[in-house]
């Protein structure tokens, strides 16, 4: 039921009092699992919602942030075939939030960078942030056709003029034009799209893999609904 789903959703917004209600959801044996799955999403989110609150206690957060993780890896387990209203799967919507609780929050190591930098010319190389330890890195995922992500690229080049020494910029590209798994013709196009830029994209630039590294083990799984990033 649509309109059940997005009662339910709701919840999520409701804080302790949405999160008792999901939880009684979830231990009511005669709801059905798709309600369930619903219910234990919103729960989730309900948590990392709390975990990301404004004014909220280190302490506090680390422990909401433990339940949403609880409730997530429970989703991802269990309701691999329910999937939502618009037809996404719950547990993949679920794996995207386990993916930023584990990897991408305050204080954890974040997921290795694995794709090709731009160098003189034509230039290829393996990059990784081992690279940069010490430093804030700010990871900027964009791509030569989208117009937002081109209009934020003077002020990442003076935040890293600015931050010279302590915080490093990397762009890298993803979702480029391929005619297929094989094509690397891409990686060419972004390198002239980032010649033409000049001085105006003065910072690392990288791309992604012709197998899509970037965006299945940072982009996807993060959950974000589009870039810049």
């Amino acid at each position: 039921n649509p309109r059940l789903g997005m009662v339910v959703d709701s919840l999520a917004m409701a804080g302790a009092e949405g999160r008792g209600t999901c939880q009684a959801i979830v231990e009511n044996p005669k709801v059905s699992r798709e309600t369930k799955a619903k219910a234990l999403l919103a729960l989730g989110n309900s948590w990392l919602r709390q975990a990301g609150g404004a004014g909220v206690e280190p302490k506090d957060a680390a422990v909401a942030e433990a339940e949403a993780e609880k409730a997530m890896a429970r989703v991802e387990k269990e309701f691999a075939d329910i999937k939502d209203a618009r037809g996404r799967s719950i547990a993949d919507q679920a794996k995207g939030s386990l993916f930023e609780i584990r990897n991408l929050g305050i204080g954890r190591e974040a997921p290795e960078v694995k794709c090709q930098k731009l160098g003189d010319g034509s230039t290829m190389v393996d990059d990784t942030l081992k690279a940069h330890r010490g430093k804030v890195v700010v990871v900027d995922i964009w791509a030569t056709w989208c117009g937002p992500c081109r209009a934020a690229i003077p002020r990442l080049t003076k935040l890293a003029r600015d931050r010279a020494g302590k915080v490093e910029v990397v762009g890298i590209s993803i979702l480029e034009k391929q005619s297929g798994p094989g094509d690397t013709n891409y990686i060419a196009d972004v390198a002239r799209a980032v010649e033409k830029l000049g001085d105006r994209m003065d910072y690392r630039v990288a791309v992604d893999t012709p197998d899509k590294r970037m965006h299945a083990t940072w982009f996807n799984p993060a959950g974000t609904a589009g870039i810049p990033t």
